[in-house]
């Protein structure tokens, strides 16, 4: 009876001292970090608040090869929503809830496994005299029961900001670069085009398997290693044609392929296109490949301002990465078809 009195006693003193230290111990981490961006708030917006945009800056996916991401909702709206799998990360996902255009975004940020928890984060833009500063945050709110463990995980701010700091700098700073622009100004034209043969390797697939870095070197090998001893058939660089992207499920439909001067070659698992004359909007970019979506949006704001209709979009990588001295020297020729 003692015992069991004496065990009473010392499990009521030990959750008076858990009670007492979820008193004392902090209710919440926030992490922040801020950039200055020689643009308009309205450059900036889209970049931040339309989720599919994220696939050009986010450091979460860039160094995620296996993630998966689904978009759902009205893009910039309440409600729009990326829900992400991941062998590394998990399973969670991102939600609007409170939209100010080219002022403030708030979205929750939630992982439903392999553990769940949510935060919320806040972008907040400030613009003055032609430039942006954008503040990016995520405050975690710490249940009253939870913060002893959470201290005792070392899951305080300090170690937030450790451990998220770093990505947040990598992602600002490459919002900063897709909204300043290019090393070059970037020139739209619009133009007409000859009819075209390629030799291509079609792939329904996802924006993940296509981010991949081995994705365009190695459908690109397989094609010259079909065309050995047919060189002379290729007449001019590389280019990949996007034939559809799907929002939902991120699924794109995509053939990385070489022009060539012979529509009647065959080679298994590879396609000849002949691509008949058209109309084109067409953008001269400088720089990076995976910093080429400055160009894109300069394209989608180009057509949607002259209302035209497109279709297919060719990308051609018109000069050899590993041939010119900076990567502000590397070129791609970006064309959107008009579809009357």
């Amino acid at each position: 009876m003692k015992f069991l009195k004496g065990l009473l006693i010392t499990l009521i003193a030990l959750f008076a001292v858990y009670v007492l230290l979820s008193f004392f111990l902090p209710s919440n981490t926030h992490v922040e970090r801020n950039v200055e961006i020689n643009a308009p708030a309205g450059t900036v917006w889209s970049k931040i608040s339309v989720f599919k945009n994220w696939e050009a800056w986010s450091p979460w996916i860039e160094n995620d090869p296996s993630i998966n991401n689904v978009y759902t909702g009205t893009d910039g709206d309440l409600g729009s929503k990326m829900s992400w799998t991941s062998d590394s990360s998990g399973v969670g996902f991102m939600e609007i809830l409170e939209s100010v255009p080219n002022e403030k975004l708030v979205a929750i940020l939630a992982f439903t496994e392999p553990w769940e928890s949510s935060s919320e984060d806040t972008f907040i833009l400030t613009e003055k005299d032609g430039k942006t500063t954008v503040s990016w945050s995520d405050h975690m709110e710490i249940n009253f029961w939870a913060r002893p463990i959470m201290f005792a995980m070392g899951m305080n701010t300090d170690k937030m900001d450790e451990m998220m700091g770093p990505d947040f700098e990598k992602g600002l700073a490459n919002i900063k670069k897709l909204s300043e622009g290019v090393s070059k100004p970037l020139e739209i034209i619009e133009a007409e085009l000859p009819e075209s043969i390629y030799l291509g390797i079609r792939h329904k697939t996802t924006i993940s398997e296509v981010m991949k870095s081995d994705f365009y070197a190695t459908n690109f090998g397989k094609i010259m290693g079909a065309l050995a001893g047919n060189e002379n058939k290729i007449t001019g660089p590389p280019v990949a044609i996007y034939y559809s992207f799907n929002e939902e499920d991120s699924t794109i439909e995509i053939v990385p392929a070489f022009p060539v001067s012979d529509a009647s070659l065959s080679f298994d698992g590879m396609e000849v296109i002949t691509m008949p004359k058209g109309k084109v909007v067409k953008a001269a970019f400088y720089g990076p490949y995976n910093e080429s979506a400055s160009a894109h949006y300069a394209l989608d704001d180009y057509t949607k301002e002259k209302g035209l209709k497109t279709g297919l979009v060719v990308e051609e990588y018109a000069n050899d990465p590993t041939t010119v001295s900076s990567p502000d020297e590397i070129l791609t020729n970006i064309y959107y078809y008009i579809v009357d």
